[in-house]
């Protein structure tokens, strides 16, 4: 009686644990990724300004900083609106599921949070 009841609980226990700890580990090695990756796309567009600033100091170029501002901002608040649809739309998609998938979905957060501390 005992081995039945605890064979029921690992037998329905067991999904639910492999699907949190893959999404676990799977948001641990994509924050780590996405860590490395902006920090390598921050430092190429840092020295890209730098070069551009530099050019333009010497006479080289003359660049119209107010415009670059203007253009580098509008660029940035259309990703932000693309960013915030696509998880809007991912949201409603995903909200009506169970299970397993939610359960992912929490290692997952969980483990991308990790993994950017990292």
């Amino acid at each position: 009686m005992v081995e039945d009841l605890t064979n029921v609980i690992f037998s329905s226990a067991v999904p639910y644990l492999l699907s949190t700890a893959g999404g676990g580990f799977m948001g641990y090695v994509i924050g780590i990724f996405l860590k490395h990756a902006i920090k390598i796309i921050l430092f190429v567009i840092g020295g890209l300004l730098t070069f551009l600033v530099g050019m333009s100091y010497k006479g080289y170029i003359s660049a119209n900083f107010p415009l670059i501002q203007h253009d580098t901002l509008s660029a940035i608040s259309s990703g932000s609106q693309t960013l915030g649809h696509a998880l809007q739309q991912a949201a409603t998609q995903f909200g009506d599921s169970s299970g397993y998938l939610g359960i992912g979905m929490m290692g997952f957060a969980g483990g991308l949070v990790l993994g950017l501390k990292h």
